[in-house]
């Protein structure tokens, strides 16, 4: 009995086992078979995001090479900005070039007065130009030579006149060529501070020069801009110069008829001015009112003109007109008025100690007479 219920308990507990062992199986199998599904599931994500992380980086490598594109184009951009910039500064330039130069030649065409002329010159230089050291030349074709007619910051007696052909300044002259310092040889002397020299011509004939020594401290070298005007300067203010010449040459004129009449002339070489006169009778008896209708009162009147200007009677030569006796009635006489008249400007010329260099007078023949006060020449043609 007892072994029957030992054998009976023994098959339940192996039953037990066998059962929970078929449980447990059981349970394994349906957790491995969960676990397959998870390791499917967790493929199928490892995919997604393996596949994720592939668009990722084709977006990160597009985003890079779009990138890489926007910075070159950003670098072309910038590169172009910069040379429009450059561009923009040079048309800049060169409008204030050209605005310069249209003033410069405005100012050298404004005036028929010399002394403006060579003034505007030299402030083209120094504003433009950029130099405080300049000297104005003009040809003297007579005696082959280049004088000094205006100059700045230099010492003007080492220039005062200047040979053909003659140092730089001299062989810019004789060429027509302009010179530039280290472009063509080198100057020496009294040129050693030389940077330009610009010959002024009109059409092909040198009339002068312009010589343009140190620049100022502020400025390097000579710029394209420089030699644009000193091409404008070589003919602008040649040009400028000549017509000044001429406006001077024709007010300077000084032009009468003389019969019985006589004109003085007096002219001072050393300050290049002069003056005429011209008188009907000889001399005023004071009975009526004074008038340069009398030859003394008309001579010292020029007399007192021409030293209020400077010119000292010292200075001055005379030069002496007319007298004639025009009408047939009146020569038999051998003091006729228009003696009379020569015999008073002769007086007057002496207690002045004015020298008589030339003499017209006289005759039967009226004259007209021109007087150059700017050079002191006169013409006379016989009527």
């Amino acid at each position: 009995m007892t072994n029957q219920k030992k054998d009976d308990s023994g098959r339940h507990y192996i039953e037990r086992v066998r059962q929970d062992a078929h449980r447990y199986t059981h349970e394994l199998l349906q957790e491995n078979e969960a676990l397959r599904g998870l390791v499917v599931s967790l493929e199928a994500e490892k995919r997604r995001l393996r596949e994720q992380l592939q668009a990722i980086r084709e977006e990160t490598e597009r985003f890079n090479r779009e990138q890489a594109d926007l910075q070159r184009r950003l670098i072309e951009i910038q590169s172009e900005s910069q040379r429009f910039a450059q561009q923009f500064v040079e048309v800049e330039r060169q409008n204030s070039n050209l605005a310069n130069l249209y003033v410069a030649n405005y100012q050298l065409h404004g005036t028929l007065d010399r002394e403006r002329v060579l003034q505007v010159i030299q402030e083209i230089l120094a504003n433009l130009v950029g130099t405080e050291e300049t000297a104005v030349f003009e040809l003297d074709e007579a005696g082959g030579s280049l004088h000094l007619i205006s100059s700045n910051g230099i010492e003007p007696h080492a220039f005062a006149r200047v040979a053909l052909g003659e140092g730089v300044i001299g062989k810019v002259a004789a060429s027509g060529e302009t010179w530039l310092a280290g472009h063509a040889g080198a100057a020496g002397g009294a040129e050693e501070l030389l940077t330009a020299c610009v010959p002024l011509k009109l059409e092909d004939r040198v009339t002068g020069a312009i010589a343009i020594f140190r620049l100022l401290p502020q400025k390097s070298g000579l710029e394209a801009g420089d030699r644009e005007l000193f091409d404008l300067l070589a003919t602008h203010a040649a040009m400028a110069l000549y017509c000044t010449g001429l406006y001077r040459r024709v007010t300077a004129a000084l032009t009468t008829i003389l019969g019985s009449c006589v004109s003085v002339c007096l002219w001072d070489a050393r300050r290049g001015q002069g003056g005429m006169n011209h008188f009907l009778l000889p001399d005023w008896a004071g009975q009526s009112e004074s008038s340069a209708r009398y030859g003394d009162v008309a001579v010292e009147l020029l007399v007192g003109k021409l030293a209020v200007l400077g010119s000292p009677t010292t200075d001055l030569q005379a030069k002496l007109f007319g007298g004639a006796c025009v009408l047939a009635p009146f020569r038999e006489g051998k003091r006729h008025l228009g003696l009379q008249n020569v015999d008073a400007a002769k007086r007057m010329l002496a207690e002045a100690r004015i020298e008589i260099v030339a003499e017209d007078t006289g005759g039967d023949r009226g004259r007209k007479l021109v007087f150059n006060t700017d050079d002191g020449s006169a013409f006379v043609r016989r009527l």
